[in-house]
């Protein structure tokens, strides 16, 4: 029979801190998601999360919102201080 590479203790708490990793997230999503703000997340530029507020406030569907680019959503006399 092969060895055991962890043992039980150890993956009862690499189970917990997933469980706790798991719930924090669902915190984190809850709170985002009832902001009375419109909260996107970028990375390189792209709109990678954006929750519904920003939706409603933009008018434009999150679908839409996602993968798309930021500097698209920006009034073009809004741009030249953020390329600066």
């Amino acid at each position: 029979m092969g060895k055991l590479e962890k043992t039980p203790e150890q993956l009862t708490q690499e189970l917990n801190a997933a469980i706790q990793a798991i719930e924090e997230l669902k915190i984190f999503s809850s709170i985002i998601e009832e902001a009375n703000d419109g909260i996107v997340i970028l990375q390189e530029g792209m709109i990678k999360y954006a929750n519904q507020r920003m939706a409603n406030l933009t008018g434009v569907a999150i679908n839409e919102l996602q993968d798309s680019s930021f500097k698209k959503h920006i009034h073009p006399s809004a741009l030249l201080p953020i390329n600066e």
